[in-house]
């Protein structure tokens, strides 16, 4: 029998699927890439946007058609849009499945320890067994990349903003332990993995709310428990790199940024959501800092590591947005001077604070262009930012080689191009002089003889007075 599975929304997801991969292929099933030759398709669902949750709606009607034709065929949904695992013969069973009698089950991804039931056609309740008897990150995930894993730290979130539906489909705040997630990694390095990326929803809360040290990893009372995942990372061997995503800005410490700028492995990026430029907006989205406070943040980035890369998340449109206010987040994002922004038109969310009680009443063309207009702004200062690369040398990460061309990312998490005869593989570090840059993409060479790696303590010990002012 063969399972396909179809990722919707963030990389928690594709983690998340990874996962549900290894139940399937526990219960006998065999990955396909066709869904329409399947027996098994889930879903794992985004509903941080409607636009997601239509996506996999829309697939209603020709998986009917296909479970015509084949009597085996099942169909699952996981992720943000379940709020109950259940089945069609369950007498209380998720809305999802009443709406849509296509799908055979849903559950909530910390139930995935008893999926196995579902798939042999049971219930846990005709074994004596719960739902969300055992923490589901401990389920071994099917890596699909050589070089680059995803490896969650946690799940669930406390913050509530008011546009969010996270903490209501995730729920609240769990850590994984740290032997656990060494483990995982030291896995990971062992199996070729060269680059890491650590999960969580407010990723940087790691440990704020549940205990993370056992007999393996004791308390050293000096650092935050974040901070001291990175350092046992850093020592992992054959590791190369270390990212994380995503952080809350009210989390970030200068005791983190430090020690970035200090661990070998841990790339020099810092992914910060904005979200709003205005103070008031950032309480009405309950985000827990001003906009004074971020751009501190960004200017304490600046100091430890002056050429990192800063990367954010914006919402415009969001409920009651003036002109003004928009004209902050402009006035933020300018000084910032972002790399990249994952802008969004406010989308509203029933069961979210701001859809039950703030009106979702900016016209979708204002919405539209304070979106273009500020990613016309980030479009400028990410060009502005990549001309500093000029004539550099830099460690890119091979992602993709094809008709002579190798494509990577740096540490700062800058997008280069090398075109090269000498051909390149997935996983490959390159030293490349940097040769021409664009908006968000620059073009390189690599230079035989000379490395890249011993940047990486002169650009930490740059001070800001050293960059080029544009």
């Amino acid at each position: 029998m063969k399972y396909h599975i179809e990722v919707h929304g963030c990389q928690m997801n594709v983690s998340d699927a990874q996962r549900v991969s290894t139940v399937c292929e526990k219960n006998g099933y065999v990955s396909c890439d066709d869904w329409r030759e399947s027996d098994l398709i889930i879903y794992v669902s985004c509903s941080i946007k409607q636009k997601a949750e239509d996506k996999i709606v829309g697939h209603m009607k020709e998986l009917s058609r296909m479970k015509r034709k084949n009597k085996r065929l099942r169909v699952g949904i996981t992720g943000c849009m379940v709020r109950q695992t259940s089945t069609q013969d369950d007498e209380e069973k998720d809305k999802i499945l009443e709406l849509l009698d296509t799908v055979d089950f849903v559950f909530r991804m910390e139930d995935l320890d008893q999926v196995d039931y579902i798939l042999r056609e049971k219930t846990p309740n005709d074994l004596g067994r719960k739902f969300g008897d055992q923490d589901y990150l401990d389920i071994r995930a099917k890596q699909s990349s050589g070089f680059r894993g995803l490896l969650p730290i946690m799940t669930g979130c406390d913050n509530f903003c008011t546009f969010c539906i996270v903490p209501y489909s995730r729920g609240r705040e769990r850590s994984r332990m740290m032997s656990h997630i060494i483990a995982d990694a030291k896995e990971m390095a062992d199996q070729g993995v060269l680059e890491i990326l650590l999960l969580g929803q407010n990723v940087n809360s790691y440990g704020n709310k549940n205990d993370v040290y056992d007999s393996q990893f004791s308390d050293d009372s000096k650092h935050h428990p974040f901070t001291r995942l990175l350092m046992e990372l850093n020592q992992i061997e054959g590791l190369k790199r270390i990212r994380y995503t995503s952080p809350h800005p009210k989390d970030i410490t200068e005791e983190l940024i430090q020690k970035m700028a200090e661990l070998e492995k841990v790339c020099e990026h810092v992914h910060i959501p904005l979200q709003s430029g205005d103070d008031e907006m950032l309480k009405r989205m309950n985000r827990h800092y001003t906009a004074e406070h971020f751009l501190s943040l960004i200017r304490m980035i600046r100091k430890h590591m002056p050429r990192a890369g800063i990367s954010t998340d914006v919402i415009v449109g969001f409920s009651g947005e003036t002109e003004e206010q928009f004209q902050n987040t402009l006035r933020v994002a300018r000084e910032a001077r972002f790399d990249l922004s994952y802008t969004s038109m406010y989308s509203e969310r029933k069961e979210t604070y701001a859809g039950r009680f703030l009106n979702d009443d900016i016209p979708k063309e204002v919405k539209n262009n304070r979106y273009h207009e500020l990613n016309d702004l980030i479009r400028q200062t990410s060009a502005e930012n990549n001309q500093l690369y000029l004539g550099e040398i830099w460690e890119v990460l091979v992602d993709t080689f094809a008709d002579g061309v190798a494509v990577g990312k740096t540490r700062t998490n800058r997008t280069v191009r090398i075109a090269t005869n000498e051909g390149a593989l997935p996983g490959d570090l390159l030293d490349v002089r940097i040769c021409k840059t664009l908006e968000w993409i620059m073009d390189g060479e690599t230079i035989p003889g000379q490395k890249a790696r011993s940047i990486r303590s002169e650009v930490n010990s740059l001070q800001t007075s050293d960059l080029k002012v544009l």
